[in-house]
């Protein structure tokens, strides 16, 4: 059993599900989360995408460290990043990962989704999933 399989589903709600930007939402431990995939006209079907936790305003707070329990926000995350792949299935998707932290968590995010049609790697500042060719 992994861990992720002792928590109850987190209940998550796509606020957007457009042809170019799909933004969703969930609680854990009372704090509020967003998940992001943007696409812009220039990009084809190369994605952008990100997570965060929200202040108070709604504003994202990029260090995720702190708040919920990191497992439940982990969950979460990556069921809301199945759904988007399964659903969209991206050309690339790449995540900002400025720091080593960041890094790994994305690449033990999509070790766990097993996507067997994409490939993983770091580039600059970036997280890049993409489809194997």
């Amino acid at each position: 059993m992994i861990i992720l399989e002792l928590f109850e589903p987190i209940t998550h709600e796509w606020k957007i599900r457009s042809d170019d930007l799909w933004i969703g939402n969930f609680v854990v431990d009372g704090y509020n989360y967003e998940v992001r995939f943007e696409c812009h006209d220039d990009m084809g079907n190369n994605w952008l995408g990100s997570f965060a936790r929200l202040d108070q305003y709604g504003k994202p707070i990029i260090d995720v460290s702190t708040g919920g329990n990191p497992y439940k926000v982990f969950s979460a995350v990556l069921e809301m990043v199945k759904e988007f792949f399964s659903i969209i299935y991206p050309l690339e998707v790449a995540f900002t990962a400025d720091s080593e932290s960041r890094r790994r968590l994305y690449h033990r995010l999509f070790v766990r989704l097993s996507l067997s049609d994409y490939k993983w790697e770091s580039r600059d500042d970036f997280f890049v999933v993409g489809r194997r060719r």
